[in-house]
């Protein structure tokens, strides 16, 4: 198989998606001052299927501009591949605990290969597991877990040729408690 750039795989998207996502692009990099992406941090939010996901979230350019510049300024103050790093390295009772109740996961594909993902938050004590572990281990779980999807759908990528960008999560709040 050969090793593709995010940037060479279209998403599925219409027309009038994709002239979205370019002026979305154009508008948050405009905004921000910026010819292009500083760093690795942030390029990633202006690829095409990262842009699509903005562009798609909000009811209008600017909401979606918005939501992603605010993206931009998390990403840059929050380092998520140290994050990453750490989360797999720690074997803390803390994180034992919280990896053994934490009841979501990435638990298959679907028809087309892409991840499917299972959230049942109903049956999560959401307070204690962060009483428990701390919000920086929760967050940084729930980070790990999308890594785990955008792995799959680039791996659905590669083989297709076209980036699918959604992936299906059946999620149960029944009960759900914070």
């Amino acid at each position: 198989e050969s090793e593709r750039s995010l940037d060479d795989i279209a998403p599925e998207y219409t027309a009038d998606e994709r002239a979205g996502c370019d002026s979305l692009r154009a508008l948050v990099l405009a905004k921000l001052g910026w010819d292009k992406p500083p760093d690795a941090r942030v390029a990633c939010v202006f690829m095409r299927e990262s842009l699509l996901r903005y562009y798609r979230a909000r009811d209008s350019l600017a909401a979606s501009a918005k939501m992603m510049i605010q993206s931009i300024k998390w990403r840059q103050e929050f380092d998520l591949e140290r994050a990453l790093r750490e989360w797999q390295e720690d074997t803390s009772p803390q994180a034992e605990r919280l990896r053994k109740a934490w009841p979501c996961c990435v638990h298959g594909v679907d028809r087309h290969g892409c991840p499917t993902y299972y959230a049942r938050y109903g049956i999560i004590d959401m307070g204690a597991l962060v009483r428990d572990a701390g919000f920086k281990r929760v967050l940084t779980l729930v980070l790990s877990e999308q890594r785990q999807l955008e792995e799959g759908l680039l791996k659905v990528a590669r083989a297709t040729g076209t980036h699918p960008v959604q992936v299906t999560c059946v999620a149960d709040f029944e009960g759900m408690q914070w």
